[in-house]
């Protein structure tokens, strides 16, 4: 059975909830932006592992924006998501995220920069 690419690094531990700052409670509804580190107005797209058939996976883009579940986790398409980051440019060069969290209410939760 073939690894998956080790290029691509899950952004979080599986199940991991984020938390709004301000009332404790989980940042339902929410959303994570994604840029690139050197330029952080130039969106930087994620990604979702998927498997064909047999032993074979594969990445697919989701864009540069996630949705928050109603527990505060990572989603893609309704269902509970790992997201995987590709940290690297189209020649291969490391090129890092810069991430941004909101509430529902657009109200900045908190950054990180040179991701992972």
């Amino acid at each position: 059975m073939p690894l998956p690419n080790p290029r691509y690094v899950a952004m979080y531990p599986l199940q991991q909830s984020i938390f709004n700052k301000d009332t404790g409670l989980p940042l339902a509804g929410g959303y994570i932006l994604f840029f690139e580190d050197e330029a952080r107005t130039i969106p930087k797209n994620v990604f979702v592992q998927t498997q064909a058939p047999g032993p074979t996976y594969s990445y697919t883009s989701i864009g540069s924006q996630v949705t928050l579940s109603a527990i505060g986790t990572t989603q893609y398409l309704g269902t509970d998501s790992i997201i995987f980051l590709y940290p690297f440019d189209a020649a291969g060069l490391p090129e890092l995220y810069y991430i941004e969290v909101f509430s529902s209410d657009n109200i900045l939760q908190f950054t990180r920069s040179g991701w992972p």
